[in-house]
């Protein structure tokens, strides 16, 4: 998020999140899994 506002400062919220939506739609699968095995893990810790 930081980057991206960086980038563009006039972007809105709804703006940032559509270009990072696209961004991580664009990401590999093993990319993808690594993120979602990270959040099982945190998700474990807190619980």
């Amino acid at each position: 998020h930081k980057a991206v506002k960086k980038s563009d400062p006039e972007l809105s919220n709804n703006e940032i999140s559509v270009i990072l939506g696209r961004q991580w739609n664009a990401e590999s699968d093993d990319v993808r899994m690594h993120y979602h095995t990270m959040a099982i893990e945190i998700k474990r810790q807190v619980e």
